[in-house]
C-alpha cells in the first residue's frame, strides 16, 4: 500500500529536522541543485549583526531558511522588554525555543504560561492574549504560514 503511494508522488519525500540551533529543510531538487543545511549558533556573538536582520518596534529577527513554498520558515529572534496585547488572533502556528531571558503568555481565559532559557513553547494560530517579555529575550522560532500572512505582518 505505502509503496504504491510513494511511487505516485511527484517529488521525493521532504524531511524537516529542528534540533537546537540547526534547521534542515529539503525541497524537490533538480539534478544540478545541491541543498545545504543552514546554521545560526546561539553562541556566535555576531548573530544579531548581519545584513539580513529585520527590525520592528517589539523585536528583531533573522530568517535562517524557509521551505520551497515559503509556508514554513525558521530563524532567530530577540525582543526588548515590554508587554504586547495580542488583540487580533495570531495568524500563524509558531514554535519557540528560548535561549536567553523570560517571557509570559497570558491567554484570554487567564491561563498563564511562563518560559525561560531552555524551554520551548508552541503558540497556535488564532491565539489571543498578552505577551510579556522581561527583555532582552532571545529565541529560535519556526513558523507555519500557508496564508503568507506572517511575511506581510512582519513588514508592517
Amino acid at each position: 500500500m505505502y509503496g504504491t503511494l510513494i511511487k505516485t508522488l511527484k517529488y521525493p519525500i521532504c524531511t524537516l529536522t529542528l534540533v537546537g540551533s540547526l534547521c534542515v529543510t529539503a525541497s524537490p531538487a533538480t539534478a544540478q541543485e545541491v541543498l545545504h543545511p543552514t546554521k545560526i549558533s546561539g553562541h556566535d556573538p555576531g548573530r544579531q549583526a548581519t545584513p539580513d536582520v529585520h527590525t520592528n518596534q517589539s523585536f528583531n529577527w533573522r530568517i535562517m531558511g524557509h521551505s520551497a513554498d515559503k509556508n514554513f520558515r525558521a530563524g532567530l529572534s530577540w525582543t526588548k522588554k515590554g508587554v504586547t496585547d495580542v488583540d487580533e488572533p495570531d495568524t500563524v502556528d509558531e514554535f519557540l525555543v528560548i535561549l536567553k531571558g523570560r517571557e509570559k503568555y497570558t491567554s484570554l481565559d487567564g491561563t498563564v504560561i511562563e518560559v525561560g532559557a531552555g524551554d520551548a513553547i508552541f503558540v497556535p494560530k488564532g491565539w489571543r492574549g498578552k505577551w510579556e517579555s522581561d527583555g532582552p529575550v532571545e529565541y529560535f522560532f519556526s513558523v507555519y504560514d500557508p496564508d503568507k500572512l506572517y511575511e506581510e505582518r512582519s513588514r508592517q
